[in-house]
């Protein structure tokens, strides 16, 4: 398969965004304060289709990069269960993307010829060069589904659901949720003694957290390391210190 663009076929990513309301349109997903960097989970795909039955009163995109084989004219469906939006740009870049595709409305598992509007327009693609795609889906309640379809040169001008061996994920810088705690401790603690953990949830899976106390350590009495442990630093000014209401951040 011809790729001049440096990318790893083989899946398309997958971000859900749970309990953001029963609304179908699309918008109800991308006006949300969490969208696009805060999803509850993502993952990846080898077709590009989500799955069914998932859930309700969410939204989901699936983003990546198309590569196709071979150069010619190509036309796109979008099949969602509420409604949904096929996006795409010609290059690389997402913020080049226009919308080709949508449905204002809902249609069955793969159905492509409900409404008109699921079938773009025409498009002229080179074989080897990339260009970034992205579906979207808003779910009310019932069924629930995405999935993106092509036909032309590299189908046999068949209408088949997009293969993973053409799509390349696209990875965001998705938000962390670390997690403080409160803890009555004893003044008679020494260096060292561990005082609590702050956690961190985070949809990137390679992701790494570094901490710092930032408010709060009179007289540098704790510490927190690498792990997010908070320990005491100094156990001379613990005796001496009073009530601490202290801040340990999550640094980018």
């Amino acid at each position: 398969v011809p790729n001049a663009s440096g990318l790893r076929p083989g899946s398309i990513s997958y971000a859900a965004y749970d309990a953001i309301g029963s609304g179908t349109y699309v918008s109800n997903l991308t006006q949300h304060a969490r969208f696009p960097y805060d999803p509850d989970w993502e993952g990846q795909y080898a077709l590009f289709e989500g799955p069914t039955g998932r859930a309700d009163a969410y939204g989901a995109v699936m983003r990546g990069y198309l590569i196709p084989p071979a150069s010619g004219t190509y036309t796109f469906w979008i099949a969602t269960d509420d409604n949904g939006e096929l996006w795409m740009s010609t290059t690389t870049n997402p913020a080049a993307m226009t919308r080709i595709a949508y449905l204002d409305g809902y249609a069955s598992s793969r159905q492509w010829t409900k409404y008109s509007t699921q079938k773009s327009a025409a498009r002229a693609l080179i074989a080897g060069q990339a260009y970034y795609v992205e579906a979207r889906m808003k779910e009310g309640g019932g069924g629930d589904h995405v999935a993106v379809a092509w036909m032309g040169p590299a189908t046999a001008n068949q209408t088949n659901v997009i293969s993973g061996l053409y799509l390349a994920p696209y990875f965001m810088n998705y938000v962390p949720h670390p997690s403080g705690f409160t803890n009555a401790i004893r003044r008679n603690l020494q260096t060292g003694a561990k005082v609590g953990r702050i956690s961190v949830a985070d949809v990137n899976p390679d992701d790494t957290a570094a901490f710092a106390i930032t408010a709060g350590n009179t007289g540098e009495t704790f510490s927190v390391d690498g792990d997010g442990w908070v320990r005491i630093r100094d156990d001379a000014a613990l005796l001496t210190a009073g009530r601490y209401h202290g801040a340990a951040h999550q640094q980018p």
